[in-house]
Order: C-alpha cells, then sequence, then structure tokens
C-alpha cells in the first residue's frame, strides 16, 4: 500500500482498527463510522504528508537559505 511511507500505513492501521473497535464495543452506528473512515484518512494524509516531501527533500515551505 504505502510502502514507501511508514508512518501513514501506521497511522490508516490505527484509524481503521480504532474504528472498528468503537462500532464493534461502543456500539457506533455504521453512519458514524462511515463517515469517520475518510476524514480520519484525509487527517491522516494531512499529517503524512509534509513530512514525507520533507523526507525526500520536495516541501517548497522549507526555508533552504
Amino acid at each position: 500500500m504505502f510502502v514507501d511511507d511508514g508512518s501513514l500505513t501506521l497511522l490508516a492501521l490505527v484509524l481503521i482498527a480504532a474504528i472498528t473497535a468503537a462500532a464493534k464495543l461502543l456500539a457506533l452506528p455504521p453512519l458514524v463510522g462511515g463517515v469517520l473512515l475518510p476524514v480520519g484518512c484525509l487527517c491522516c494524509t494531512a499529517f503524512a504528508a509534509p513530512r514525507g516531501a520533507q523526507a525526500n527533500d520536495q516541501w517548497p515551505l522549507i526555508n533552504r537559505g
């Protein structure tokens, strides 16, 4: 899936596990879980993208001077 970015993979797995556990153990309604998954995935991507770009030296907002 995201072989190059381990943090994104870990965040996605933790997100899916947490929402699954909440749905099973806390009786989270399916609609809420269905909304939380894409929102959580977007948050995971927004968190991991700058770190991945910075690691690849492609982040344009870093002052290299």
